[in-house]
């Protein structure tokens, strides 16, 4: 599989997390890994335009940054040169506190039946996340509700 590809459906998978319930850090390190070992590879440029045709091109310089700042992946290591910009999307804060599909943030899980936990506030969470992320990801915060809503209208 093409390096490219790779890193695309890593991202996607990242941004599907991230807009849902959470996303961990290990996903992170995942893209980290990508770009650190196929950087040779990748066609930064090519990426680039990728992602600006996507319209992610916000969205991934808070991705990066995130990679820099907190996982170590080196500046050149990136598929192409951003800049350092101050970013309202903190999303090292919401790996710590919610963490892979929200599991860790307590605030909105209730305890069931033992060790069960069940989400509360769905609705609210995700209506919350969604308006977080339309500045950087308008078109997936958008459509994100109505895929998974006729997705699980298909399922039935």
């Amino acid at each position: 599989m093409a390096p490219q590809v790779q890193v695309l459906q890593v991202a996607a998978h990242i941004l599907k997390h991230s807009l849902a319930f959470g996303v961990g850090l290990r996903q992170f390190c995942d893209l980290a890994s990508l770009y650190n070992n196929y950087s040779a590879e990748l066609e930064g440029e090519r990426l680039n335009q990728i992602y600006n045709r996507l319209g992610l091109s916000r969205w991934f310089t808070a991705v990066h940054q995130l990679l820099v700042d907190n996982i170590g992946l080196r500046k050149e290591k990136l598929p192409f040169p951003v800049s350092k910009t101050p970013s309202s999307l903190a999303i090292i804060d919401e790996v710590w506190t919610v963490g892979n599909f929200g599991f860790h943030d307590t605030s909105n899980m209730e305890k069931i039946e033992g060790d069960y936990m069940l989400r509360k506030n769905r609705t609210a969470t995700l209506t919350k996340r969604l308006l977080k992320y339309f500045p950087y990801v308008p078109k997936e915060a958008f459509w994100f509700p109505f895929i998974h809503f006729f997705n699980g209208v298909k399922d039935r």
